[in-house]
């Protein structure tokens, strides 16, 4: 019976020293947390950087070169020719009737910039980047009467 009373003794201090621990370190976690808190209302968070200007402008074009091509689609992703990276917008020319870099207006598909050229894409032919196949085989290949203008204006 005395070593059972040792024993809960024992465990009885054994407790109260983990309480104790407990409550230090809980008071150390909030002192922790009110620093965090001090320093987190004492930073100052940056302004958001201004987006750059587009390349080309939204709406439909005033002037530029008219030219009737077949528009076909891709969806593949990587750089294009011009080392640019595919995304709406870019669009692959011949570049003997369409110079890189021209900005092009492409009824139904909006502004791009000619940026890639292709194997198949020879004489009065466009591809127009689409980010699935999905939407690419909605696109199909159609005629449109594109409108150019040169690069850098």
């Amino acid at each position: 019976m005395r070593s059972v009373l040792i024993v809960l003794t024992v465990l009885c201090l054994a407790c109260s020293a983990v309480a104790e621990e407990l409550e230090a370190s809980e008071a150390v976690g909030r002192e922790l947390g009110e620093m965090f808190n001090a320093a987190a209302l004492a930073v100052e968070v940056p302004a958001p950087k201004p987006k750059p200007a587009q390349t080309v402008q939204p709406g439909e074009p005033v002037g530029g070169r008219e030219l009737s091509v077949m528009a076909y689609s891709y969806c593949l992703r990587g750089r294009t020719a011009s080392g640019r990276y595919t995304e709406h917008g870019i669009i692959a020319v011949d570049p003997r009737v369409i110079p890189l870099g021209s900005r092009i207006y492409v009824p139904g598909y909006g502004w791009g910039v000619a940026a890639d050229t292709g194997g198949m894409i020879v004489g009065n032919k466009i591809d127009v980047w689409k980010p699935t196949a999905a939407d690419c085989y909605r696109w199909g290949v159609r005629t449109v009467s594109i409108k150019v203008f040169p690069p850098g204006k």
